[in-house]
């Protein structure tokens, strides 16, 4: 059976036939092609025609849609792969940011060493205090130093007395006695004043390595 198609305004399709038996010119919407129907006018029944067209286009719109479908898929997993990224790059910069303040805590808790004069003997600890490299012996020389201008004289004394015998050197020893005496007890200050640098240059190196734990510590934390 010949037909010919139509297409309405609002988009649909319409087949236009004639009836097979008295010819009178008959109309039928596309999406019933197909389908049984009989002529109004002689009653003769049919088969609306049109199924080829019917089975083609809706083919296409299948077709249409599974195209719709993918680009929609597609789209979908651009955007998780986009928002995958986005999520990397602020866990790295997240990360970074971390970095930098580790960083700067480490930086803050080592102070720069001090460009002002350092006296000798000494050093610029972490914190900016100072620090005895060793025990100092300044003190303990200067004491010697006034023993010895006491045993000189004294020496000086008894190398003179000498000079006159036995009883000379006797003499001059006595005479000497409060120069060695003193001089002994400078040279005693002078020992004890050792002994006390050393107990404070010790007393120093332990507060200078409880400080350095005391970083070490802070950093890791």
């Amino acid at each position: 059976m010949r037909y010919e198609l139509k297409k309405n305004l609002a988009g649909a399709y319409s087949v236009k036939f004639k009836c097979p038996k008295c010819g009178i010119k008959l109309s039928e919407s596309l999406k019933n092609a197909g389908q049984q129907d009989a002529c109004p006018e002689c009653g003769q029944k049919f088969v609306i025609p049109g199924a080829e067209e019917l089975s083609r286009q809706r083919k296409e719109l299948d077709r249409i849609a599974a195209e719709k479908a993918a680009r929609k898929d597609a789209e979908e997993i651009e955007k998780q792969r986009a928002r995958a990224e986005r999520r990397k790059q602020r866990e790295e910069a997240q990360r970074e940011r971390e970095k930098a303040q580790e960083q700067n805590a480490y930086s803050s808790n080592i102070k720069p060493a001090n460009p002002q004069f350092v006296p000798a003997g000494y050093h610029e600890d972490g914190d900016g205090s100072r620090l005895k490299i060793g025990p100092q012996t300044q003190w303990r020389d200067f004491w010697y130093f006034l023993a010895g201008l006491n045993y000189l004289p004294a020496a000086g004394i008894v190398g003179l007395a000498s000079t006159g015998g036995e009883m000379g050197f006797v003499a001059g020893l006595i005479a000497a006695l409060p120069l060695i005496a003193s001089g002994t007890v400078l040279l005693f200050i002078g020992w004890l004043t050792e002994a006390v640098n050393h107990i404070r240059w010790f007393q120093s190196e332990q507060l200078r390595e409880l400080k350095r734990h005391r970083r070490v510590a802070e950093n890791k934390s």
